[in-house]
């Protein structure tokens, strides 16, 4: 399985993922899904949760959920080469 360095997939959630904030307290990203646009509550409601102590990423709202690779892939629809 191939795996991409932490600060790279940080980098990639900040860019597809709507308002991002970071919460030192329990070390994980929220943002508004890319995935399922969260409805008219995209920017406003943080529904996508990055937790960085497991590399895992999962939405409250769609229930989607995985690896930092298969987010950047279905975020920006490119190949796991790309």
């Amino acid at each position: 399985m191939r795996s991409v360095p932490q600060e790279y997939s940080i980098q990639k959630f900040y860019q597809f993922a709507g308002s991002p904030k970071y919460n030192r307290s329990t070390r994980t990203y929220s943002a508004s899904c890319p995935l399922c646009r969260e409805g008219s509550s995209w920017g406003r409601k943080r529904r996508l949760y990055y937790i960085l102590d497991e590399d895992y990423i999962y939405c409250h709202n769609c229930g989607w959920s995985g690896s930092p690779i298969k987010f950047i892939q279905e975020s920006s629809n490119s190949t796991i080469d790309e």
